[in-house]
């Protein structure tokens, strides 16, 4: 075999490895990919969200959804192939397509939106909890819909739930804004916040251990599927997350990799 051709196997896929530079040995690590853009783009978008108006963030945020939603709704009544790519390039909107507009919607909520006023916290947790609500009724409008539509095709669609589409910018903004006034409240001493505060220092290794994990899980039917699904996806869940945590923190004890996870 030629000396140049390094192969992966992970996952009973098999790589070349140029291909790595664009090709994720798991699906779910494109983030690591999509990710070096958006940093990439951060010090001019730096510049911007820092000088601009509240009304110039809310401008450039509005046309960011709606964009998006122009795509989603080409994307679903039309088919994925003409998906509203051209139109995208058309009209040379790709500033106002991609991931760089979470970047600035979680710079709005923090430093434009929250109300560190400690005067207002009773105002405070009703913004917190209206936000928790639109969170519930996105995740239901997107449970509903791919119910509804992968019936009727009789095959699962993912054309609600992707990152892009205008329903998960709600429901992943205002997630984020409930989680921003939890913080804001002085509610750090809860045992929810404890918890939460406690993943999220390993959230990113959990992030990239996570799918493996999985995956030997139901290869090895650690948990029967003799219970009911909805019994069985949420404790499968949480055996992945205990175990992803315990791998993470192992790793982390070893110092060079503190730097990645």
């Amino acid at each position: 075999m030629n000396g140049r051709l390094i192969y992966f196997y992970t996952q009973g896929i098999t790589f070349y490895w140029p291909a790595l530079l664009y090709t994720p040995v798991s699906s779910h690590l494109w983030y690591l990919y999509a990710i070096i853009g958006v940093y990439l783009f951060i010090p001019v978008i730096r510049r911007f969200v820092q000088n601009a108006t509240t009304v110039e963030i809310v401008y450039f945020l509005l046309l960011w959804l709606c964009i998006l939603t122009g795509i989603w709704v080409i994307g679903f009544t039309v088919g994925d192939a003409d998906s509203g790519i051209d139109l995208i390039a058309v009209y040379q909107l790709y500033p106002f397509c991609g991931y760089i507009g979470y970047v600035v919607l979680g710079y709005f909520l923090y430093y434009r939106c929250i109300n560190k006023n400690v005067n207002n916290i009773k105002r405070n947790r009703i913004i917190k909890n209206i936000s928790l609500l639109v969170f519930f009724l996105s995740a239901l409008v997107i449970f509903t819909a791919t119910f509804i539509v992968s019936k009727s095709e009789s095959k699962p669609t993912q054309l609600f739930m992707t990152y892009l589409t205008p329903v998960v910018v709600i429901g992943s903004g205002t997630f984020f804004y409930f989680m921003l006034q939890s913080e804001n409240i002085k509610e750090k001493l809860s045992i929810t916040n404890k918890i939460i505060s406690f993943i999220a220092k390993y959230s990113f290794g959990i992030y990239c251990v996570h799918s493996f994990v999985l995956e030997y899980i139901v290869h090895l039917a650690v948990i029967s599927r003799s219970i009911l699904e909805w019994i069985y996806l949420p404790l499968l869940a949480i055996v992945v997350l205990v175990i992803s945590v315990g791998i993470v923190r192992i790793m982390g004890m070893i110092k060079p990799l503190t730097y990645v996870i």
